[in-house]
């Protein structure tokens, strides 16, 4: 009987360690606030006396991972609540969307800063999508609430960005000016590094081979476990 419960247990192993697990982490994060350097318009177009910008920032997956979510910062003025944001995820600043939608957003407030804007940070959910180690892009604009209020995406200047981090506006006429950089914005970019404030989350997955490898060598050893027990006994 114990010899068919460690069967039983090994089989068990090896179904668990083949299959995916979904425990969401965060897969990506350009670090902590600013509220002081800078920040980019994001709200909703329709709402707003003059076009606010899409903005795209890049983000580096090391491995292939089900992006699921994130949060992002903003400027706001104080008692504003979002309730919304429009996102897509590109493999280029621009370029056609991977994943887009609209969704809703949950606020929390983090500070005031020293202009008096609440500084909020927004959670959002995502269909959840596969995607390969790489770079790719996170745009968000049209943010939006009931009362049509304006929404600005903070700037952090991670230091990060000098491994390749960029920070991307569609309303600078798109291609290699949209670059935010000092050159390119010397009034609204002031840092070399001018990228803004957000987070991916989502499950990371195995790289090929890895748990399967692990989980077909403990199937192995519960079939011949198996073989052993049924074989007929030779008095």
């Amino acid at each position: 009987m114990r010899k068919y419960g460690v069967v039983a247990f090994l089989t068990l192993a090896s179904g668990y360690l083949a299959a995916p697990h979904a425990y969401a982490s965060t897969l990506f994060d350009s670090g902590p606030y600013s509220g002081v350097i800078n920040s980019w318009d994001i709200s909703n177009t329709s709402s707003v006396p003059a076009p606010a910008d899409n903005i795209a920032n890049n983000f580096i997956l090391s491995g292939p991972a089900i992006v699921s979510g994130g949060s992002f910062v903003v400027w706001t003025d104080p008692g504003d609540t979002m309730t919304s944001v429009e996102y897509s995820i590109t493999s280029t600043p621009g370029g056609a969307a991977l994943v887009t939608g609209t969704v809703p957003v949950v606020q929390t407030f983090l500070t005031t800063d020293i202009y008096g804007y609440a500084i909020d940070e927004e959670t959002f959910s995502i269909t959840p999508t596969t995607l390969s180690a790489g770079t790719y892009w996170l745009e968000l604009e049209n943010a939006d609430d009931a009362g049509g209020n304006l929404y600005f995406w903070d700037e952090n200047d991670n230091p990060n960005s000098i491994n390749g981090l960029q920070a991307w506006d569609a309303s600078l006429g798109g291609g290699p000016a949209a670059f935010l950089s000092p050159t390119g914005d010397p009034a609204d970019c002031p840092s070399v590094n001018c990228t803004d404030t957000f987070t991916i989350t989502g499950t990371p997955l195995p790289e090929p081979g890895s748990f399967q490898l692990l989980a077909s060598g403990i199937l192995g050893l519960a079939i011949l476990l198996m073989r052993r027990i049924l074989a007929p006994v030779v008095k």
